[in-house]
């Protein structure tokens, strides 16, 4: 799983790395690497051949998202092997520290984000909910739902098994599902009321 997160990362990451070689800013951490003229250089050629083929790999629409990662993950397989062969075994410890520092410190700010969209959400939610006039059996029964939907998306993005068209259509279901256990437990004046609400929280993120 911990492999398929740092895939993801990557492929989001891409562009802005490609964004940083063309200003000519590094593009890895090599602070406490002391590295040499050669190794710079050495260094430099091996990540444009690198980023070049990840650009034309990104741009590729005849293959999955899973088989980019897949493929993703062998070039970077190869760079590492580019990379040993350029460092001394203590450089290239002190950058996989470093990488890893880096990595965590991405995905920190990743969780950060996503608690505060769903601390976010549900403050939209508990607003919403108030202005439907909801009577606490409707409120219970909705409570039941959400947490039933969050831990199906939850256990669909965590599994290892499923593949991403997989996972597509399984959250297209649970998507669906909430949304006629919702429709169930409202009337169709609430109903009415919650559509409302939602078109007008899609305007407020344009």
């Amino acid at each position: 799983m911990k492999k398929i997160i740092i895939a993801c990362l990557f492929m989001a990451y891409l562009p802005v790395a490609m964004a940083q070689q063309k200003k000519a800013r590094p593009m890895m951490d090599t602070s406490g690497l002391h590295l040499s003229t050669a190794q710079n250089e050495q260094i430099q050629q091996l990540n444009k051949k690198y980023f070049a083929e990840a650009k034309k790999l990104r741009g590729d629409s005849s293959l999955s998202r899973q088989q980019r990662m897949e493929k993703m993950k062998g070039m970077e397989k190869d760079r590492q092997t580019g990379l040993k062969g350029i460092l001394s075994p203590e450089q290239y410890s002190t950058l996989s520290q470093n990488r890893k520092a880096n990595m965590d410190k991405m995905m920190k700010q990743r969780r950060d984000h996503m608690q505060q969209d769903r601390k976010m959400q549900h403050a939209d939610m508990k607003k919403d909910w108030k202005d439907l006039g909801l009577n606490a059996d409707q409120e219970a029964k909705l409570k039941t739902i959400n947490k039933n939907y969050h831990d199906g998306m939850q256990s669909v993005m965590q599994s290892s098994t499923l593949s991403e068209s997989d996972k597509k259509a399984q959250i297209k279901q649970l998507k669906q599902k909430r949304k006629d256990e919702v429709n169930a437990v409202l009337t169709p004046e609430q109903q009415a009321k919650l559509a409302q609400q939602k078109k007008k929280h899609k305007g407020n993120k344009r």
